[in-house]
């Protein structure tokens, strides 16, 4: 289902909750982007491997820190069954599956009006699995991918808490320094605050999408295609434009800037998308970056803080990502300075004191690293570095969120 519409009839693996079949295909304009090929033999038919591969992308990676132990504890074997479970219902689009000869409506279930139970999130982060009887399963939280324990709270609008990984616990920091570059270059990118539980730090954002609009991933749209040898900038910028996304150059050319800046690898094609509207299926642009914390060095030591990274996006090391961006204009009246980087970023990581695992000279480095990278592009942009100019841009410090209250 979309919202209210029959896409396709499909059954599902007992065992594993794949995809045995589909059958009956109602509107094929509703299908999910990237499962009917536009190019080449397969042109314009839905297959069933691409089908099984939207549905895989649903739900929880294997690789999730701490799925196993609370699937065990909700006595499922995998997290197809507790896609299944929750309908497969998102926070990210308004895709969904209705049991045969139900008569349920997307109004009546879906998450953007209707609260949902927190007990599949709390399993997620390990906290009172022991304590959780007859776990009430219906949770967007069955369909939140990537690798780190996270969770979608009943907020308005709805938020996503998300942890950090070990040694350092960094990301939730990173969040918020990703945000306030990118605000302070003009960058679009989802606000990003941080919040404190139990002495474990968390990102917290508000959700971007709308019952009017939905995220679709670049991967999904590049797999509309026949990918070929063009260079990532070419090949994403011409099957959005093949799409009738429309000139998406400017918003690479920001994103692949601001990662290169951060010393962002992580940027996959699931990790950026495009925006449009789930009612008339128009596009309504390039999503707001999001999810950049796996960048300044997250996990590595002292000694390899400013180590070349490789950028999932590219396939390329980073140190040539520039060499990509077409038009660095849009800088020329930025007020941050590096000498501001330094001490800013310096003083946010500082905080991530709880972990026990934090070095003030590792923090150091990167606000070094960091203010080093944006001082090339500052001067590959003809941008003016001094530090006394007016108007000067200072990151304000994060007010943390006591999550406990």
């Amino acid at each position: 289902m979309h919202k209210n519409i029959p896409v396709v009839d499909m059954t599902t693996v007992d065992s594993n909750g794949s995809i045995s079949n589909f059958g009956i295909i109602h509107n094929y304009e509703h299908l999910p982007v990237g499962t009917v090929p536009l190019v080449g033999k397969d042109s314009g038919k839905l297959r069933k491997t691409k089908l099984d591969e939207w549905w895989s992308n649903r739900s929880i990676p294997g690789s999730r820190e701490g799925l196993y132990p609370a699937l065990r504890s909700m006595g499922l074997k995998n997290a197809k069954e507790l896609l299944l479970l929750g309908n497969a219902l998102s926070l990210s689009d308004h895709y969904w599956v209705k049991p045969f000869q139900s008569d349920i409506k997307w109004e009546n279930i879906n998450y953007f009006d209707n609260d949902f139970s927190l007990d599949v999130g709390k399993a997620l982060f390990g906290h009172g699995i022991a304590e959780l009887k007859n776990i009430n399963k219906n949770s967007p939280n069955s369909t939140s991918p990537g690798n780190l324990m996270k969770q979608w709270l009943n907020t308005e609008p709805r938020m996503l808490q998300k942890a950090g990984s070990n040694a350092f616990l960094q990301e939730p920091f990173n969040e918020y320094i990703a945000y306030k570059l990118a605000d302070a270059l003009n960058v679009s990118h989802i606000k990003y605050e941080i919040g404190s539980e139990n002495d474990q730090f968390y990102s917290l954002c508000d959700n971007f999408v709308t019952k009017d609009t939905e995220l679709v991933s670049a991967w999904s749209v590049l797999a509309c295609f026949e990918l070929t040898q063009e260079d990532f900038m070419e090949q994403t910028a011409n099957c959005a434009g093949r799409l009738g996304i429309g000139n998406i150059r400017n918003n690479l050319d920001k994103m692949l800037t601001l990662d290169y800046i951060i010393a962002n690898g992580d940027r996959h094609f699931n990790n950026f998308g495009f925006l449009r509207n789930p009612n008339t299926l128009e596009w309504q642009g390039f999503a707001p970056l999001y999810d950049s914390g796996a960048s300044l060095w997250y996990n590595k030591t002292i000694g390899a803080v400013g180590v070349d990274i490789r950028s999932e996006a590219t396939g390329d090391m980073m140190s040539k990502q520039l060499n990509l961006v077409s038009d660095l204009s849009w800088l020329q009246k930025t007020a941050l300075t590096p000498d501001v980087i330094i001490g800013d970023i310096r003083d946010i990581l500082d905080l991530n004191v709880i972990s026990g695992y934090v070095e003030k000279e590792r923090n150091q480095k990167i606000a070094m690293e960091l203010a080093n990278r944006y001082d090339i592009v500052l001067t590959r942009a003809g941008v003016s570095t001094q530090a006394n100019k007016p108007g000067i841009i200072h990151f304000a410090m994060p007010e943390i969120i006591d999550m406990n209250n």
